[in-house]
């Protein structure tokens, strides 16, 4: 009975799953005083399931047993790709740093690769059924990934298995090729561009592809970070993406125009996004990153202007709000004493040297007008020793322009 009852769940879970396995889907795992009275079923509305955690468990159970016989140790044991395939989704949905089903999902695309790369593209007629089949693969691995990282789950967004099976998708399969469309993509492609090719299209196109994908891992690790504070998984994964596109690029000429200008938007989003998460030191160590990467590939150009209005922007609003956060100060003393932000010149770094210091002149002489009691005193003589602090990290580590 109990057998059968985690076998039930674990069916009920896989058949809706796998109905949305060809877009992206937000999954909530729900408690029981907040399902509906009666045996727990799977709730789904459009887009949106919702799992109850008394179906989770039992089906969980039973897709660990189902891995377990499909190991090597079992070789009497006969089970197919799909069974596999469905038991580690539930295994990831519980797991997500079950390593092993992270492997089989990789296995599975790699032996699909293999075999759409051992026959040509077409057959004279349209696209063989290897590249189409292994192209629906590719796209489910994707659509699953980012179901789970832009869900409510609890670990799912910060967890370094997954996005280092995301990294090995991207760098494996769609930096070197057109790519297959994501799911908001596919009404404006046919069925031929959606293609993955193991062979390489022409160059522009190949930008193009990079372009694309960047700024959807920019998306994608953005609602990540809303999801869990401090995600640091997923910056370093969009860090690693980005640093591996300027390696692979042998001189700032290979840059196309609409890269560079991705490059900015993700600055400029990046900036806005650490504003909204003042205290998120994943945000505004990216941001710093980014930056970098920005007015290092397009020297002289708006992006210089860009960063520099964004490090005033960001001093402004934390004396404005009377921040005192150790996230923000830290961005703030890298970029003001030591240039660690590229676009900023030594004039404008003094300047903002001298904002600090001017600021710290007024506070004193606000907080003697203040009642010793008064909240708003003990709020300003805070901010004014973080500030005092800051001031001094830079008067100590200021590196001048060479």
């Amino acid at each position: 009975m109990i057998m059968s009852s985690e076998q039930d769940a674990y069916n009920q879970i896989v058949t809706c799953l796998k109905g949305l396995e060809t877009q992206t889907v937000e999954i909530e795992i729900l408690p029981s005083a907040l399902c509906p009275p009666g045996p727990p079923q799977v709730i789904q509305d459009e887009q949106a399931v919702g799992i109850p955690k008394a179906l989770l468990i039992p089906a969980f159970k039973h897709a660990l047993r189902v891995l377990a016989l499909g190991q090597p140790h079992n070789p009497g044991t006969v089970m197919t790709r799909e069974q596999r395939l469905n038991a580690t989704m539930v295994v990831l949905l519980v797991a997500p740093e079950h390593l092993t089903a992270a492997n089989i999902r990789k296995r599975n695309l790699l032996a699909l690769y293999e075999s759409a790369s051992n026959t040509s593209q077409t057959n004279g007629i349209g696209i063989r059924p290897e590249f189409q089949e292994f192209t629906r693969a590719l796209q489910v691995e994707l659509n699953l990934l980012d179901s789970l990282f832009t869900s409510p789950l609890h670990k799912h967004a910060k967890s370094p298995t997954l996005w280092s099976h995301r990294r090995w998708l991207i760098t494996k399969f769609l930096l070197n090729t057109p790519g297959p469309p994501r799911a908001s993509e596919a009404t404006h492609t046919t069925g031929q561009s959606s293609t993955v090719s193991p062979s390489l299209s022409k160059p522009s196109d190949l930008q193009q592809n990079q372009v694309r994908l960047l700024s959807n891992e920019f998306d994608i690790v953005s609602r990540a970070a809303l999801q869990h504070p401090r995600n640091y998984p997923a910056f370093d994964h969009l860090r690693r993406l980005v640093t591996h596109l300027m390696t692979s690029t042998t001189s700032d000429t290979m840059l196309s125009s609409e890269f560079k200008d991705a490059l900015c938007t993700i600055c400029e989003k990046t900036h806005k996004l650490a504003l909204q998460n003042l205290d998120d030191t994943s945000i505004w160590a990216f941001w710093q990153y980014i930056s970098n990467v920005t007015v290092s590939h397009d020297p002289g150009g708006s992006a210089d202007q860009n960063v520099t209005f964004a490090v005033k922007d960001t001093l402004e609003t934390a004396l404005r709000l009377r921040w005192r956060g150790e996230a923000i100060w830290g961005c703030l003393r890298s970029a003001l004493a030591s240039g660690e932000i590229v676009g900023i010149c030594e004039d404008e770094r003094r300047h903002g040297h001298r904002i600090l210091k001017g600021w710290l002149v007024q506070c004193n002489l606000e907080g003697e007008g203040e009642g010793q009691d008064s909240v708003v005193t003990r709020d300003l003589e805070e901010l004014s020793s973080i500030v005092g602090r800051a001031v001094k990290w830079i008067d100590l580590h200021w590196e001048s322009d060479i």
